[in-house]
């Protein structure tokens, strides 16, 4: 039994559009550039890290609430509080 001209375009022609259909599908969209940020100067450092050095050593910064929530077994609470400190931490404090 010999495949008809028919049948064959069939097959190449399904074959070709699942492959271009998958191939364009699966392609990276296009990046947009990050918006410029506030340059790196001696001024931003110091202040981010005293920031930083404030938040650990004050009595009520990070360190000091997950201890008291550690010590309290509050567990929920310490999970909640992480999330909430590492995203102020990451936006109001370290601009990211």
């Amino acid at each position: 039994s010999s495949s008809s001209p028919r049948r064959d375009f069939l097959a190449k022609t399904i074959a070709t559009t699942s492959f271009l259909l998958t191939t364009t599908a699966s392609a990276p969209l296009p990046s947009r550039a990050k918006e410029p940020t506030e340059p790196l100067t001696r001024e931003l450092v110091t202040s981010t890290f005293q920031s930083i050095r404030d938040e650990l050593t004050s009595p009520t910064g990070v360190v000091p609430t997950l201890t008291s929530l550690l010590d309290g077994k509050s567990y929920a609470q310490i999970l909640q509080y992480t999330k909430e400190s590492d995203a102020y931490f990451r936006k109001g404090k370290l601009g990211k």
